[in-house]
């Protein structure tokens, strides 16, 4: 009997439609300025490789994620030959927390596993995440959420999973987890998790690996263990 489910949270329990380019563009018009898509893509780009080597990474709190995203636009704006006045304004109004969206069978079936399994939450993100997950009053329904950023491990790292199991007091094998990325559920898979990929716009058809399209089959595959 499986004694606890483990999820990933960007494109499995939420995603956010207006992506981080078209965010950035929508905030630049408001302001009266005219950006062609094509130079921001490759501004951000050139940005996010080079971010890697910003001694704000990773962003460990709240406080040095903002930061992080201040440096972030700064060198955006820099890129577009732009006022880097804007920096700030860009890292509070482009902020993906404001556009997240819930599955709409997430509720639900997070209803459905609470009280017969502990939930928990496994993803590489930033601090703000528990903002994501409170706006979208998805907190109350998890046992533990591990971020990342908080513990310096990241999928498909092994540590992360092991923090993860160590914390909800589970084994390997009777813990379920859900990711959209396969190397991710490759990687829990190695533990010997039983690991599914979530493929909602049905991105990895070649893929061996068990697929499902939304959250719901984890409800029978936990009453049926």
């Amino acid at each position: 009997m499986y004694q606890a489910v483990f999820l990933d949270a960007g494109n499995t329990l939420f995603h956010t439609p207006v992506p981080r380019r078209e965010r950035i563009v929508r905030a630049l018009e408001r302001r009266g300025r005219q950006v062609d898509r094509g130079e921001i893509d490759a501004a951000m780009n050139q940005v996010r490789h080079g971010m890697w080597d910003s001694p704000l990474w990773p962003p460990e709190t709240r406080e040095r994620e903002e930061k992080y995203w201040l440096e972030y636009y700064q060198r955006l704006l820099d890129h577009l030959n732009d006022d880097v006045d804007l920096a700030g304004e860009l890292a509070k109004e482009a902020l993906y927390v404001h556009f997240v969206q819930a599955f709409a069978d997430v509720q639900d079936v997070l209803n459905a596993l609470r009280g017969q399994v502990k939930l928990g939450v496994i993803s590489n993100a930033f601090p703000s995440l528990s903002e994501a997950l409170d706006d979208l009053a998805l907190t109350s329904y998890f046992d533990e959420v591990v971020n990342s950023s908080l513990v310096d491990a990241w999928k498909p790292d092994a540590r992360i999973y092991r923090i993860a199991l160590e914390r909800l007091g589970v084994s390997p094998e009777g813990s379920v987890f859900v990711d959209d990325i396969e190397e991710n559920v490759v990687a829990a898979e190695d533990l010997g998790l039983t690991a599914i990929l979530i493929d909602r716009w049905e991105q990895h058809e070649d893929s061996e690996h068990k697929r499902i399209a939304d959250l719901r089959p984890v409800i029978e595959l936990v009453r049926n263990s």
